[in-house]
């Protein structure tokens, strides 16, 4: 069934500008889509007719009051009888969404969240009227110029209550969204903030042989305008004087087209400079010009005068803020801001139009890419497709309006894109979630990206760390705090809270901010002890080291009062349960389709043929991985195989003084032609001896979760492994060979048998292929989550 949508803007239908560029774009893209009411605003002193706007159902008027003077003129004032007459709209035709151009009509906004609180509303912000008024006071802050101080004042006052409700905020860019976000403090919000584009259109233009073909500058936009009138002004005083004589040498003059010409504007016309005033094609004008130039300094919102001269693939001379929140590099667009920076510029541009001619079709490519209208239709669909539910605040008391599915979020100490197996897996988690839940990751900032992004439909915050107050990145120390993870999470009304991978001081201030918000919290443990160092620096380790550890008190205190916890281990599940009844196993998954396809035989690299038999050793050279032990083995192994070869792949540099003693062994005992160390190598090398090993030998000291396991079987290749992997996976003789742990002897009896049994590898590996495709995937991962999600919600 089609959702019923309430169009809110005012008259649009065949008026030009770029603001109304916008609305018939979305008016149309509604229509198509969805069955849509309109309703006009009109204010009463307007004398304007209101075109027929082709509405195929009802179109609804309502008139606007003149602003009080306690009032911002952009925000509109309603008549009690209208916002009665509005309320009886909604209540009639009970529509599932309210579209609404611009903040001008937010009490309108206000008012259905009242009357139909089950009715989504999407605001689309477009043009940010406080920053406007911000600038031009900037720009000039004298008395004579108060108005836009108190514009300004009254504005921001309107926002702050604005953006505060649960509405859905559409900006044409992220800049401004961030700003907004930041300013007001509504981080704990960004899940209502999102970002649509103004839309690039291809059109097609003859040149027209009434306008002098490369011969004139074009300076385009509504004059009138409080930012094109400043835009001029600066034209005409501080740089037009000082190109003059190179555009009379050149016969080059300036054309200034746009409506609503001011008296005052006329008054700096002469046989260079022309204001040309409205004009019915505007494209005829672009495609003649032999460049544009866009000399603003205020604006907000829509821009779109960039997009409509990049469609015709026209070089583009403007400032910081008339290209502010496009996606564009200076190889497609020319940015300067002063005048001492835009003289000489322009200047050259005249002179040598030739070496600059390709820009234009840069940008049009960079366009069609990121601004072509069927991109930022599937946006607008996007956004209006979300189904939403209500639930009140345990806090507030406020009816919440929330995406369907759960709102979760992860706090984590590393995020994508941190490079390492734990940071690659919270990734895939977190997006495999995203498709149908509201996820946000909190972690702390190691490298240099923004506090705020949104990639892959997840909500990223990368928080300050108050130890590396001096922001030295990547910030690679084990210990954080991040003090802002509390109020990031007591505010935002979440579902659910996940941290990962341990207990750690983040983690504490978490597991607070969501008691105190009545919020369930798990934690999902991938090592409970930090098992490498403890190796390191005893030289071994009892695999049931945690069965005799006692956790200090604190540990306890947490142990015990997290609602859920994950382990990935049996050992990690028998040590939690003596605190906490609610533990479960949780698989460490493999991304299924990065094992499928072709993958790049690496034998030959090495100098290994097809013909020999290839025992497989993944993993950095150091103790816990125990390669020592299969060198041991397949020092036996080597003496009855004679085509057998032992490929270690993974860096070598981690323990120099382990990997020394492999090598000594190594010649002492003549293996040094028989057995091959790959070091660090891209991932499509790893994925490439997965496959094309026959058997993957995995003689680990202590191991928590097996994942190598799962990715020799989804490879389709047979494994060898010690029985301290954990959980342990292999059945013998059914899906593989185990041997006890550091014991070479039995090691290098199952690689003879396995050699003398290679007839039916293909059928171990496959028997473990099944296990993989059924246990250690996302969406299995997910499903585990989301069930578990549910059951704390009932509690």
């Amino acid at each position: 069934m089609r959702k019923k949508i309430l169009y809110i803007d005012v008259p649009f239908y065949g008026i030009h500008g770029g603001d109304k560029n916008r609305s018939n774009f979305l008016w149309r893209i509604l229509k198509e889509n969805f069955t849509v009411d309109l309703l006009l605003l009109k204010d009463a002193k307007s004398t304007n007719s209101i075109n027929d706007h082709h509405c195929e159902n009802n179109t609804y008027f309502l008139e606007v009051l003149p602003a009080k003077l306690s009032k911002s003129e952009a925000i509109y004032e309603f008549s009690k009888s209208e916002l009665s007459a509005f309320a009886n709209i909604l209540r009639t035709n009970q529509y599932d969404i309210i579209f609404m151009r611009f903040i001008s009509p937010g009490l309108l906004a206000i008012e259905a969240s009242k009357v139909s609180p089950e009715t989504q509303i999407i605001v689309d912000v477009d043009m940010l009227f406080s920053r406007i008024a911000a600038m031009n006071w900037a720009d000039n802050p004298r008395f004579r110029n108060k108005y836009f101080y108190f514009e300004k004042k009254k504005l921001e006052k309107f926002e702050s209550i604005f953006f505060n409700h649960n509405f859905t905020f559409l900006f044409t860019n992220e800049f401004e969204r961030d700003m907004i976000l930041k300013k007001m403090k509504l981080d704990h919000r960004s899940r209502y903030f999102k970002v649509l584009p103004n839309m690039f259109k291809q059109v097609e233009v003859d040149l027209v042989p009434s306008l002098d073909e490369g011969k004139y500058i074009l300076i385009f936009g509504t004059m009138n305008s409080v930012a094109n009138q400043d835009g001029f002004k600066f034209f005409v005083t501080e740089i037009y004087p000082y190109i003059r004589s190179v555009l009379v040498d050149l016969g080059i003059k300036v054309l200034v087209v746009g409506k609503n010409p001011l008296d005052w504007q006329y008054e700096y016309q002469d046989d260079s400079l022309r204001i040309v005033g409205p004009v019915d094609d505007i494209n005829s004008y672009i495609k003649n010009a032999l460049f544009i130039f866009l000399p603003l300094r205020i604006a907000s919102g829509t821009r779109t005068r960039i997009l409509e001269a990049a469609a015709l693939k026209k070089t583009i001379f403007t400032s910081s803020i008339g290209a502010e929140g496009f996606n564009f590099t200076r190889q497609e667009i020319f940015i300067e801001d002063s005048a001492e920076e835009i003289i000489p510029k322009l200047i050259y541009l005249l002179k040598k139009p030739d070496e600059y001619a390709d820009m234009g079709e840069k940008l049009y490519t960079k366009c069609m890419q990121f601004y072509e209208e069927s991109v930022v239709k599937e946006q607008v669909l996007s956004y209006a497709q979300e189904t939403y539910k209500y639930e009140v605040n345990d806090r507030s008391g406020e009816k919440m309006k929330v995406n369907a599915g759960k709102r979760i979020c992860i706090v984590t100490n590393r995020f994508y894109p941190e490079v390492g197996g734990a940071e690659t897996n919270i990734y895939y988690q977190a997006r495999m979630l995203a498709e149908s839940n509201d996820v946000t990751v909190i972690c702390p900032q190691r490298i240099d990206k923004p506090y705020l992004e949104v990639m892959d439909g997840i909500t990223v915050y990368r928080l300050k760390d108050f130890y590396n107050r001096k922001k030295v990145y990547p910030n690679k120390a084990a210990k954080t705090l991040c003090f802002d993870v509390f109020g990031l999470i007591y505010f935002g009304n979440y579902d659910v809270v996940q941290v990962f991978p341990a207990i750690n001081p983040n983690n504490m201030i978490a597991f607070f901010a969501a008691k105190l918000s009545k919020t369930p919290i798990i934690l999902a443990s991938f090592d409970y002890l930090d098992y490498a160092s403890i190796i390191k620096k005893e030289g071994t380790i009892n695999p049931n080291v945690l069965r005799f550890h006692k956790p200090n008190a604190k540990h306890v205190y947490f142990l015990k009062r997290f609602d859920y916890i994950f382990a990935i281990s049996n050992k990690e599940i028998e040590f939690y349960k003596k605190y906490n009844k609610n533990v479960e196993y949780s698989p460490v998954p493999i991304l299924l389709d990065e094992y499928k396809g072709d993958k790049p035989n690496p034998r030959q690299k090495y100098g290994i043929a097809n013909s020999d038999f290839v025992y497989l050793v993944l993993g950095r050279i150091c103790n816990v991985k125990g390669q020592d032990i299969a060198l041991r083995a397949f020092n036996q192994v080597s003496k009855e195989i004679p085509k057998a070869k032992l490929v270690f792949v993974g860096r070598f540099d981690y323990e120099p003084d382990f990997y020394d003693e492999m090598q000594k062994y190594m010649r002492k005992n003549d293996l040094c032609e028989r057995v091959v160390f790959t070091g660090m190598v891209e991932r499509e090398e790893v994925l490439g001896w997965l496959k094309y090993a026959d058997i993957h030998v995995i003689p680990v000291r202590f191991m928590n979760s097996g994942a190598v396991v799962v990715e020799s079987w989804i490879s389709e290749t047979p494994v060898i492994q010690s029985d301290v992997v954990d959980p342990n996976l292999v059945v013998e003789g059914e899906n593989g060979y185990l041997f006890p742990r550091e014991d070479s002897k039995t090691c290098a009896v199952k690689m003879i048998k396995a050699y003398n049994e290679r007839a039916l590898l293909g059928q171990f590996a496959q028997k473990g292929k099944e296990l993989v495709e059924k246990k250690y995937t996302y969406q299995y991962l997910t499903n585990l989550y989301l069930r578990v999600y549910d059951s704390l919600k009932k509690r």
